[in-house]
């Protein structure tokens, strides 16, 4: 995956050896050729985790995540998808700012909505990843939220009592991003 800087500047990198004039104005106010256009919005698709082929199984790893339980969950999870032979990828996120309900796994198949699972323990993580990876169901037993569309009674997670009244600027991707 190129970064933006080898998209823009075509592996021409700004150095204070080799300086690029234009380096800052190109920067805040890019003018991409189509071909340019195209590379960026599919690595901004590939971090956003928009697109993808495997499932991917998000883990909220910060510190009361991991002191929670979120490290024997990441290693349950492991175990399972290797027993039951399934290619998924795993990021490991800080947390979204709710530690009374952690450890949170979200899971995100692809060409569907990402869904927030609570509470978890490495206990959890047999029936869990049956019901989501093989039945393709929904795990009722500890759905928090989803990041998408609400839809029945999965709420969208900004529209929960714990986040509907925040107004997130700087945090606003906490617990999304792998930081």
């Amino acid at each position: 995956m190129k970064s933006f800087l080898e998209i823009q500047f075509k592996n021409q990198y700004h150095s204070p050896e080799t300086p690029k004039s234009d380096f800052l104005i190109k920067c805040s106010n890019p003018s991409l050729s189509p071909t340019q256009d195209n590379e960026l919005n599919k690595y901004v698709a590939e971090l956003k985790h928009e697109k993808h082929e495997v499932p991917i199984i998000f883990i909220g790893a910060d510190t009361s995540g991991l002191a929670s339980g979120a490290g024997k969950v990441k290693l349950a999870i492991e175990t399972e998808l290797q027993k039951l032979n399934i290619d998924a990828k795993i990021v490991l996120t800080g947390g979204m700012g709710f530690g009374a309900i952690e450890p949170t796994v979200d899971i995100k198949l692809p060409n569907q909505d990402r869904i927030i699972y609570c509470e978890i323990t490495y206990k959890d993580v047999p029936e869990l990843l049956k019901t989501t990876l093989i039945d393709k169901r929904i795990y009722s037993k500890k759905v928090f939220g989803k990041y998408g569309k609400t839809e029945g009674s999965i709420l969208n997670i900004y529209e929960t009592p714990f986040f509907k009244n925040q107004k997130r600027v700087v945090l606003k991707n906490c617990g999304i991003i792998d930081p």
